[in-house]
């Protein structure tokens, strides 16, 4: 029986009168690929760091690649690897010399580390700038070293908070390309915010927000959450009055994205829009309207809870 990477049961976190985690319960599988998705503040920080055993969690239990999260903490801290949010390396080293380094400090044999080394860093585009202190980098080339550690020591399992944050949309492709790669072999938890990116390679999504668990299942299931399975999209210019007895009718930038209620409504939508001379374009419902809409049922159930005084 193939043991899970995470085994998290009503985890809690509190500080002081603020709980920033309120009974998170998930599991991640082995050789997956599991994003915590949510808004700023939700707790996906927070969750990262008490599962990588950096923050001891208030209440609840967690198994690690099958270890205690209390009882075997350095059994856990051998055997995964962590990229935190907004780290970056030492200035005074270099490339080469932080990630062979970090791999000889992990015991990895000085041959295979120098290899490990050679491969990431090519496959992260740094290899030219290998002797370079990482003063000298590029913020962005400073996080792929961080990420490039992490997965040179092809960990099994390995936890990236934010791994996108600071790269340039050619170098997140290249990072994702990588972390789709090393599925399978290593379970990657990842923490973010950025729909392409869950989409890209999310097998398992977990939605968190204000410390909760709102939603979790695969991008499908959580697309299948929208109001509807396609959408409208039309400029703001056209009075939002028009479009609701349509459908449901929500903002999304500078444009209005309308749910048609069935094909009929849809046809008449495209006739309305038009014939006000505005562009419209029809689309399939998005892991973002999936989670625009779980996050505003989460809302409008709280704001039910908090008007019944509950």
């Amino acid at each position: 029986m193939q043991i899970s990477a995470v085994e998290a049961v009503d985890v809690r976190k509190t500080y002081g009168q603020t709980e920033a985690l309120r009974g998170v319960s998930f599991t991640a599988e082995a050789g997956r690929v599991t994003a915590i998705l949510g808004p700023n503040g939700a707790g996906k920080t927070t969750c990262l760091r008490i599962l990588s055993t950096s923050l001891m969690p208030t209440a609840g239990s967690a198994r690690v690649l099958g270890c205690d999260l209390i009882r075997e903490v350095r059994q856990i801290r051998r055997r995964i690897a962590v990229v935190p949010q907004g780290a970056f390396p030492d200035s005074m080293l270099t490339g080469w010399e932080l990630v062979y380094g970090y791999l000889v400090a992990r015991g990895i044999p000085r041959k295979v580390a120098a290899e490990r080394a050679e491969r990431y860093l090519r496959r992260l585009g740094l290899w030219d700038v290998r002797k370079r202190t990482t003063d000298t980098y590029s913020g962005g080339m400073r996080r792929r070293v961080m990420i490039g550690m992490a997965l040179a020591s092809e960990a099994p399992l390995i936890f990236l908070d934010e791994p996108s944050t600071g790269l340039d949309p050619e170098a997140k492709r290249e990072v994702w390309e990588l972390l789709h790669e090393v599925r399978g072999g290593t379970s990657l938890v990842l923490t973010t915010h950025l729909m392409d990116e869950v989409e890209a390679l999310a097998d398992w999504v977990v939605i968190l927000s204000q410390g909760e668990i709102i939603a979790q299942g695969t991008v499908e299931d959580l697309c299948a959450q929208a109001p509807g399975r396609e959408k409208l999209l039309c400029p703001r210019d056209i009075p939002r009055e028009q479009l609701l007895p349509l459908g449901y009718v929500q903002e999304q930038g500078n444009r209005w994205a309308l749910f048609p209620r069935d094909t009929t409504a849809l046809h008449r939508a495209v006739d309305l829009v038009r014939g006000q001379g505005a562009e419209v374009s029809i689309q399939r419902a998005s892991l973002e309207d999936g989670y625009l809409a779980v996050l505003n049922r989460c809302a409008v159930r709280t704001e039910g809870a908090v008007q019944e005084g509950i």
